[in-house]
């Protein structure tokens, strides 16, 4: 593996001691931004993050981990600004893209979200997240075919992949293939016996299939787990 900072020194002699200096600088910042940010220190993450874009306002990573940290508190219009930045510098790396699909769901802007994720998958097919992401907001959309199929995609190259397993069988549910769901979601189930949220899939399956037994066993089994929606299920379907 290629050391950024070996990146770093060549660039240095190719452009010069002061650029030299910053981008150094910059990577220093980066590399104590992001490990701020693993360690949950959101305020000085930023601080670092902040600091390495003002040293080098061409940091394609630290405007793409910035615009991830912004979109984990919760400002996912802030982190798309971020993100078109960093796309701007460098429109050939996958993860911006990744990212500002991901802000662009959690805004409900599922078309522009499949834009990115399509754009994504072109530089990097094999990547089995981008395909969740894209299956997620087709889903969104009510294009269960393509949801299911870019969920499938996502399931071929990773065969135990709970978040697609757990989608897929969803939107299986949705269309009615309550056999092909609750498949999906005892696999998911086993790969994970905490996932509260397949009990609630799997439940809501059952009881469409007059399962009433089994959709109230699973419902309680997620009120375990914690999902506090399972209660008042249970209290109106369970009695």
């Amino acid at each position: 593996m290629i050391n950024k900072y070996a990146l770093v020194i060549v660039a240095c002699l190719v452009t010069g001691k002061a650029f030299c200096q910053d981008t150094v600088k910059a990577e220093r910042y980066y590399q104590l931004g992001v490990a701020a940010y693993l360690n949950h220190d959101y305020r000085n993450a930023r601080k670092n993050l902040d600091t390495a874009i003002v040293l080098n306002p061409k940091f394609a990573a630290a405007y793409d981990r910035r615009g991830y940290l912004k979109f984990m508190l919760g400002d996912s219009q802030s982190a798309i600004e971020d993100y078109d930045k960093a796309i701007a510098i460098n429109p050939n790396a996958v993860k911006p893209y990744l990212d500002r699909g991901g802000a662009r769901n959690r805004l409900g802007q599922y078309k522009e979200a499949i834009a990115d994720f399509n754009k994504a998958l072109t530089l990097s097919p094999l990547d089995p997240d981008i395909h969740l992401n894209l299956g997620i907001s087709k889903g969104a959309l009510d294009d269960y075919e393509g949801a299911i199929k870019a969920l499938t995609d996502a399931l071929k190259l990773k065969p135990d992949y709970e978040k697609a397993l757990l989608y897929r069988g969803a939107i299986k549910g949705l269309e009615n293939d309550s056999k092909g769901a609750i498949a999906d979601l005892n696999r998911c189930i086993e790969l994970n016996p905490r996932n509260e949220d397949a009990y609630m899939s799997r439940g809501g399956i059952k009881f469409d299939s007059n399962d009433k037994a089994g959709a109230c066993a699973d419902w309680n089994k997620a009120l375990q787990l914690g999902n506090k929606q399972a209660q008042e299920l249970i209290s109106k379907n369970c009695k």
